[in-house]
């Protein structure tokens, strides 16, 4: 490794700097609330946000905030591991003294993996599906309002087919009969809604208003049964 080749000066040096860039980060969730804007946003569109990158660029400020704790320990982390390297240095310790700066990129890595996860539903709905997929019973029929392309990462991951509601086919796309099927009009949906068998209906968070207006009317009743990101999961089952 370049570490165990470098004189015990460079040692010093990138462990020094590795300390710096955990007390950046540090500072960071310290005065996070002093860099995000004042005024309250909302999430936009999830069709415009189907990457972590594009969910990150549209993320509301109160949502940042729950990344603090991560900032801490993996601040923590990068200082602990430059402390814990530096004194093995001084020790004559030079053949562990990587231990220390391994035990800051742990910390640092589980902290990018936390955060991909806690981001992840406002982008994708596998977690929507991997729901779904434990409450699905032989006849269940799934239902999705909302985009083609966020309905990408539900047809990967839900075990089963699902209808488009109020979505239009690509007419660029060859499609069999069958398949045109699976593209439903509000009407066919509260069709589907009727049938005495689970049907399970996706949608964004800001329609929860119009639906239960349209399911009261129609049903007397509405029963949510989750939320992941933004998206809401609807049921005709009590």
């Amino acid at each position: 490794m370049i570490f165990d080749r470098a004189s015990n000066s460079l040692r010093n040096f990138g462990a020094a700097t590795v300390g710096l860039v955990g007390s950046a980060i540090g500072i960071i969730a310290i005065a996070l609330p002093q860099f995000l804007p004042k005024n309250e946003s909302e999430w936009g569109e999830t069709d415009r946000r189907w990457t972590a990158w594009k969910a990150l660029a549209d993320m509301p400020a109160s949502t940042w905030l729950h990344f603090r704790p991560l900032l801490a320990i993996a601040a923590i982390g990068l200082l602990a591991g430059a402390i814990i390297t530096i004194y093995l240095l001084r020790r004559g310790r030079e053949k562990i003294a990587t231990v220390g700066l391994a035990f800051g990129m742990v910390a640092v890595g589980l902290c990018m993996i936390s955060g991909i996860a806690r981001i992840a539903p406002f982008f994708s709905l596998a977690e929507a599906a991997r729901f779904l997929n434990s409450r699905l019973g032989t006849n269940s029929q799934v239902l999705f309002e909302g985009p083609p392309d966020v309905a990408s990462s539900l047809g990967f991951y839900l075990e089963r087919k699902f209808a488009m509601v109020n979505q239009e086919p690509d007419p660029r796309m060859p499609l069999t009969p069958e398949q045109r099927n699976l593209f439903l009009e509000e009407k066919a949906a509260l069709e589907q809604w009727r049938v005495p068998r689970p049907v399970f209906l996706i949608i964004e968070g800001d329609r929860v208003v119009y639906w239960r207006g349209l399911l009261v009317r129609h049903f007397h009743v509405y029963h949510q049964v989750a939320s992941f990101g933004t998206y809401i999961i609807l049921s005709n089952q009590m």
